[in-house]
């Protein structure tokens, strides 16, 4: 008699059930993401640099793929995904959109100073782009971070003079009057302190 779910039946059977249902569902999930589709009983799975690299995708797809790594937060592939989009060639507003994850993902891993570079670079190649704003603040705070407080100065004070309202406004200001005071610029840190909480 086939296990059913629905029915009533001792712990061991649906522990069993269940443990199966879990390695079916793995099996499924990394079948797709490392390219074993055809690995059914009796044949070979996909040979390498197949379904499951980003290789071998349109370059649309692995721009989608590593941004739904970055979205799962799974950072070291995503940054691995947006180097590979980057050195095969991407171009215009994909290539902005790699390096501005490429740079997310890169801080999320605590690697600021790849991080801050890869920012920098999409400021350089789309100052234009609505995510300037974010890029130019990230540029700031990894910058004090970094202890470049000449660098970090400059990207906060465009940031905080741009007068939009932005969610990182508060900190920025906070992070100005920092670097102002490291630069011994005590004027300006007390200005940039007031507008943190103002």
């Amino acid at each position: 008699m086939a296990f059913s779910p629905t029915k009533k039946r001792g712990s061991c059977e649906m522990r069993a059930w269940r443990l199966r249902s879990l390695v079916f569902r793995l099996w499924v999930v990394l079948a797709g993401t490392w390219g074993w589709a055809n690995a059914l009983p009796g044949q070979e799975p996909a040979p390498k640099g197949g379904s499951g690299s980003s290789a071998a995708r349109p370059r649309a797809d692995a721009l989608k793929f590593a941004n739904c790594l970055l979205r799962q937060r799974k950072f070291e592939l995503a940054a691995e995904e947006y180097e590979r989009f980057l050195n095969a060639g991407a171009a215009g507003s994909e290539r902005d959109d790699a390096r501005f994850g490429l740079g997310s993902a890169r801080l999320s891993m605590g690697r600021f100073r790849e991080a801050r570079q890869a920012f920098d670079d999409f400021l350089k190649g789309a100052p234009a782009d609505p995510r300037a704003l974010s890029a130019r603040y990230r540029l700031g705070e990894l910058s004090y971070l970094l202890g470049d407080l000449p660098t970090a100065r400059r990207a906060l004070e465009a940031f905080t003079g741009a007068k939009v309202d932005h969610p990182s406004l508060e900190s920025a200001w906070t992070y100005l009057g920092d670097t102002c005071f490291g630069l011994e610029d005590l004027p300006r840190a007390r200005a940039a302190y007031e507008k943190s909480i103002a």
